[in-house]
């Protein structure tokens, strides 16, 4: 019976990263980077022709899910990371035929292969969620060489479930 063996530590840009990508890969985040592209253009073409206060809704507007949102969800990462006693410490992971175990100071969380929602693999991460939400963050950095036994390994294990690769 293979049995992965690791630990891992959250950072901040990996939570962030994180976060990021579940704001923006929706319908609702795409939508946003739309409309705050669309009060850009309309700026631009048109700053001559509004007031200031106008000008000024549209440069907020413009930078609201392109910069104002995305430092929201850096200093959410910053706290999320700083004040959850579970970031503190790496997680110790077990991955075997029956699914993924996660421990830390004694206690445990077990996750079947079958109650896996999905797998996503980006360039740094590799998540396998719980729910639509939640999911078990994985750095790629941390899982050293054995990242591509790690991936085959979860792929093997989560049959109804493809692998959704993010570059």
């Amino acid at each position: 019976m293979k049995t992965y063996k690791f630990s891992t530590q959250l950072t901040v840009m990996d939570m962030f990263r994180f976060q990021m990508r579940h704001t923006y890969i929706c319908v609702s985040g795409f939508i946003a980077v739309l409309v705050s592209l669309l009060c850009l253009v309309i700026l631009w073409l048109n700053h001559d022709d509004y007031v200031f206060t106008t000008n000024g809704l549209l440069v907020f507007g413009g930078a609201l899910f392109t910069v104002i949102q995305p430092f929201m969800l850096l200093k959410r990462s910053f706290k999320i990371i700083a004040l959850t006693p579970t970031f503190k410490e790496p997680l110790n992971y077990e991955l075997d035929e029956e699914g993924v175990h996660v421990s830390q100071n004694g206690e445990t969380a077990d996750l079947n292969w079958d109650m896996v929602v999905k797998v996503i693999e980006t360039k740094t991460t590799l998540c396998i969620y719980s729910s639509p939400k939640n999911a078990f963050i994985l750095p790629v950095k941390q899982l050293g060489e054995e990242y591509g036994q790690i991936k085959e390994f979860v792929k093997e294990n989560v049959k109804d479930y493809a692998v959704v690769k993010v570059k």
